[in-house]
């Protein structure tokens, strides 16, 4: 199912978010395991009840509840504790000169021992105008050099810009959002103490919980 391009309506002062990988477990008689795991990517998990602040906010999300038809529809979340990579990153694909698309991604490295651990997330939604690209060091230009797709997260080198063999190619993202949906056909809220007075707004408004869940999308 397609993600529709909007943006979770609600800026949050403080996020809750859970990663979430399955892994199916088999103990022995004599208590040894075998640990199989099934997915290759984790699920993010969000709540987002803290975003909701005043009678203006319960709107907001009940207007976009209804558009998103709970977890019918999918759309752009900004997850507030990881949003950008904020070192320039090389891509996964080599420059051979005939290459013109490079997916963005990002690194995830962690020492363990002598070695290293690698994870690579694929980024495909990042937010427009938010990308620096260069090829040998060298910052290109958007729509001179190459085009990138806010839906897919693919660059694509233009023309005689196709980066060839031995040269690095790598970028920046200042923000990109995870597709996700509501993870309740409900919308519990909680007015406490409500009131208008002089035409202000003095309500104190609450909702238990705002859960959304990220989608796989091919």
């Amino acid at each position: 199912m397609s993600v529709n391009l909007v943006q979770f309506p609600l800026t949050v002062s403080q996020w809750n978010k859970t990663v979430v990988y399955s892994t199916d477990v088999i103990v022995g008689r004599n208590g040894q395991e075998v640990r199989n795991a099934m997915w290759q990517d984790p699920l993010l998990k969000f709540n987002a009840a803290f975003a909701i602040r005043n009678y203006a906010d319960i709107n907001t999300l009940a207007t976009f509840f209804h558009a998103m038809k709970g977890r019918e529809q999918s759309f752009l979340v900004k997850d507030w504790s990881d949003f950008a990579v904020d070192t320039f990153t090389t891509f996964a694909e080599t420059p051979n000169g005939v290459l013109a698309n490079f997916q963005l991604i990002k690194k995830y490295t962690q020492t363990i021992g002598v070695g290293s651990s690698t994870y690579i997330r694929t980024i495909k939604y990042p937010k427009s105008l938010s990308l620096t690209v260069r090829v040998n060091g060298t910052t290109k230009v958007e729509g001179t050099h190459y085009n990138y797709s806010t839906s897919t997260g693919i660059v694509t080198f233009t023309g005689g810009n196709i980066p060839t063999t031995g040269q690095t190619v790598d970028f920046k993202i200042a923000e990109y959002y995870v597709p996700c949906r509501f993870d309740t056909d409900e919308l519990p809220i909680e007015m406490l103490n409500y009131w208008v007075a002089s035409g202000a707004d003095k309500s104190n408004v609450q909702v238990p919980d705002i859960p959304m869940i990220e989608v796989r999308v091919s």
